[in-house]
């Protein structure tokens, strides 16, 4: 079966690295990075709106969330029937309950608000009959009481055997992609999953409640960490978090009452490893 999306020595740029990679059917992207970045670049290269500085594109049947023109002769209902095309009825009154309009959906989008609006340019991808759904930042606009269902709804297109790529910086919903694409400066900086960001982007943070600052240091040098005092004890930096932990529970020092591990976040691992 071939998949939804492949990119050979793909490139925003003319010159410098290249990507090449596949989306298969049932995955979902992110593309993350700062403003200008390149982002929706990148997001309009897969459909077909530009052309990329280097390589290939292999995008099927490519739908693309979108600004939808002013025009009080269009709602919600029949925007949702143009994306699904003929036959697709079932599809486009899915695509309406997922993005909260069923009840608007026969109101001009001239009288709609502008989350309203947003979830309108999601219908597009929605209700596509195409397996590759391509989403430019609208995600970042939903409210969390429209995010729950809209993404179930995206969901289920996804296990029908759909790809999804989207811009989007939410890190409370990055977790839920398969995959992350973060750039800068038009270009890649990292490749693969959230928890691939997470390891790679930074430290754990350790607090240990000790009295034996001089046997705790002497335990921990092996593990190159950098240490500071605090009223209680040691607040130590490492990359190894998580085994450094367990080896100060396991050694047995009777001091040593608590240790506290706090991990890097996305977000603070999106921010280091990206820039």
């Amino acid at each position: 079966m071939k998949d939804p999306l492949t990119l050979e020595g793909f490139s925003l740029r003319p010159q410098g690295p290249t990507l090449s990679m596949s989306l298969s059917a049932g995955r979902t992207m992110a593309l993350v990075g700062p403003p200008a970045s390149g982002k929706s670049r990148l997001i309009r290269a897969l459909a077909g709106r530009e052309r990329p500085g280097q390589g290939h594109i292999a995008a099927d049947g490519a739908a693309l969330a979108e600004p939808v023109p002013m025009n009080r002769r269009l709602t919600p209902q029949s925007i949702a029937r143009r994306a699904a095309g003929s036959g697709g009825s079932q599809e486009a009154a899915a695509a309406l309950a997922a993005t909260g309009l069923w009840e608007v959906r026969a109101t001009p989008i001239t009288s709609l608000t502008a989350t309203q609006l947003k979830l309108t340019e999601l219908l597009i991808p929605l209700a596509s009959p195409g397996p590759l759904m391509l989403v430019d930042g609208q995600f970042d606009a939903i409210d969390a009481w429209s995010w729950p269902e809209l993404w179930e709804g995206f969901l289920r297109r996804i296990r029908a055997g759909s790809a999804l790529v989207a811009v989007c910086n939410r890190t409370d919903v990055l977790t839920s992609f398969d995959w992350l694409l973060g750039l800068f400066d038009h270009q890649v900086r990292f490749a693969g999953s959230p928890e691939d960001l997470r390891r790679e982007g930074g430290e754990s943070e350790i607090e240990v409640i000790t009295q034996n600052q001089r046997g705790v240091r002497a335990l921990v040098e092996p593990f190159h960490v950098r240490i500071r005092e605090s009223e209680d004890g040691l607040i130590l930096q490492a990359a190894e978090g998580q085994a450094l932990a367990a080896k100060l529970l396991l050694e047995g020092y009777g001091d040593v009452s608590q240790v506290v591990v706090r991990r890097t976040t996305l977000d603070e691992a999106l921010r280091r490893r990206v820039r």
